[in-house]
């Protein structure tokens, strides 16, 4: 009877938390056991779980995993708890901590070239001169908090994943400052390129959770309500401005051209989800627990203002992508062109996310040392986007006569296209399939675990899915050109011409059904309580449909709690 009842607690305790709760670490006997069943470690970061950990002082977890994801990958995963008074308080962390690092490379390469008419001499020496700044963030992380008392648990937690670039940056690559200057013509400059310091290529997600579980008794069942609110900023952002200049002072000339050009775009967005879940518990002679999930996003975007390459600022739909942007000035001594080029393409975005997730789980005690365990998850998604697409595209040239301002002018050429509304719905179906044996193969020490889980659509991208694309739109093209002179300082002349409108013809409907490949996962897993409140746990997992390669070890995790 005691080995029964230890391995219920120990072993075959059923994760309550909500389905789509994941904000605690997960211990080698779960990934072995497709999630069926946990330990404690499972349970020290859980909202409606956290109860059930046992110890006097302190409760210690610490775990390391080797993923085939993500370039082998390797995972620290650490965590503690402690009680003060009647408060629980438990901590997790699970990442690679990070690195930054910074570059400030400069350069100088010089060439000498001997004179052909004088040989023996130095008919010129240049001198090339490089200068590149770069700043490099990268992270992983997740860190959570959990507070419990009585039979309520508050948990806050902070995800930080990707890569934040900055410097020189320009078409989302790092490039070096470069000017080149000659002894023989010291009053020329060929192509001076600087880029500004201040570029970015932006690649990180945010996200900031807070959570809230309880346990309540009803009559023979268990319930577990929780709730959640979670605020994500993904960003895809990029920015960088080059300055080609080229200089010609020699002979008592003074002819100077200037190229700024842009290179932006942006998709920055915040998703803000609020979450609800339950499990229910029937305490019946399978252990059967229902859980269900309902989430709810929407994507925030906002107006976003970009500075064009000319200095100005303007206000853009809240994702766009720059196709040009330069500011042209070329001076010479009898006049000064001006040109300035501002063409984008701009996103009015919307997107809203609904998922269903309804799960059932059981548990058979077969002997005191045999468990079956068995789940399916079945999470219905329900997504509707809306995308206005349209472009801006506008020339500017400035003419100033120098010799006779009675010949300035400023012509404005202004292309308006139509607004394209593409309005996509998509229902995904993601049903998984789980089952999973436990054997003590000595009483209260040691605990054999094999999982299997199957996925029939897979994950992610290649689910089951029905799409709906309808693409509309909504006016013509047109090109309309203002020219503005000056024939004297105080009085101007404006006149304007446009072309024809053109209908656009580019509107359909779409309706698609795809449907993903199928996933199997094996699992495998012991766990070792070496003494009462030390245990070590070690899992691997493997996908039967992948290509064994022989030089990686693949999805291994190992860990280790310790209770004083």
């Amino acid at each position: 009877m005691k080995t029964k009842m230890y391995i219920s607690c120990m072993l075959a305790l059923m994760i309550t938390a909500a389905a789509w709760a994941a904000e605690g670490p997960s211990s080698p006997q779960s990934k072995a056991t497709a999630s069926l069943n946990g330990t404690e470690a499972d349970r020290f970061m859980s909202l409606t779980d956290w109860s059930t950990v046992n110890f006097d002082k302190l409760f210690t977890y610490a775990g390391f995993a080797q993923q085939n994801v993500n370039r082998n990958r390797n995972i620290l995963d650490v965590g503690a708890a402690f009680k003060a008074g009647p408060v629980y308080i438990g901590a997790w962390y699970q990442g690679q901590f990070g690195n930054v690092s910074t570059s400030n490379n400069k350069g100088t390469t010089t060439t000498i070239t001997e004179s052909t008419v004088n040989p023996g001499t130095i008919d010129n020496t240049a001198h090339t001169n490089t200068a590149r700044i770069s700043q490099s963030h990268n992270a992983n992380h997740d860190v959570a908090v959990l507070i419990g008392f009585s039979n309520m648990g508050v948990r806050l937690g902070y995800t930080r994943t990707g890569r934040n670039n900055s410097g020189t940056y320009f078409d989302n690559a790092i490039v070096p400052d470069t000017e080149t200057t000659n002894s023989k013509t010291p009053g020329q400059v060929n192509g001076k390129t600087t880029y500004d310091p201040k570029g970015y290529l932006n690649a990180a997600d945010r996200t900031g959770t807070v959570d809230f579980g309880m346990n309540l008794s009803l009559g023979t069942l268990s319930v577990s309500p929780t709730v959640g609110l979670e605020f994500k900023v993904a960003q895809d952002s990029s920015y960088g401005v080059r300055t080609v200049t080229t200089k010609d002072e020699t002979l008592g000339t003074s002819n100077i051209t200037k190229t700024v050009s842009g290179s932006s775009r942006n998709d920055t967005k915040t998703t803000l989800t609020a979450k609800l879940g339950a499990d229910l518990g029937l305490n019946d002679s399978l252990n059967s627990n229902f859980s269900f999930g309902y989430d709810f996003g929407i994507d925030i975007y906002g107006t976003k203002k970009h500075t064009a390459a000319d200095g100005s600022t303007i206000a853009l739909a809240n994702s766009y992508t720059i196709r040009t942007d330069t500011h042209n000035d070329v001076v010479t001594a009898a006049n000064q062109t001006i040109t300035d080029t501002f063409k984008a393409t701009a996103y009015n975005k919307s997107y809203i996310a609904n998922t269903l997730t309804v799960g059932y789980t059981m548990r058979k005690d077969f002997t005191d040392r045999l468990s079956l365990f068995a789940g399916v998850k079945a999470p219905i998604g329900f997504n509707f986007r809306t995308e206005v697409t349209k472009g801006v595209d506008k020339t500017t040239t400035t003419t100033i006569d120098k010799v006779n301002p009675l010949n300035n002018n400023t012509s404005v050429v202004e292309t308006e296209t139509p607004a394209t509304t593409v309005k996509t719905t998509t229902v995904t179906l993601s049903p998984s399939f789980k089952a999973a044996l436990t054997y003590a193969a000595i009483p209260n020490r040691v605990f054999v675990s094999f999982g299997t889980e199957v996925k029939p659509f897979g994950q992610g991208t290649g689910e089951c899915e029905f799409k709906t694309v309808k693409t509309t739109v909504n006016g013509f093209t047109q090109t309309t050109t203002t020219t503005t002179t000056y024939p004297n300082d105080s009085s101007r002349t404006t006149s304007g011409s446009s072309t024809t409108p053109v209908a656009s013809t580019t509107e359909s409907a779409d309706n698609t059904v795809t449907y993903g490949k199928v996933t199997v996962d094996v699992n495998l897993g012991v766990r070792w309580n070496i003494v009462d409140a030390v245990c070590v746990d070690l899992a691997y997992n493997k996908s039967v449909l992948e290509t064994i390669n022989w030089t990686s070890i693949g999805n291994l995790k190992l860990a280790c709690t310790i209770k004083f």
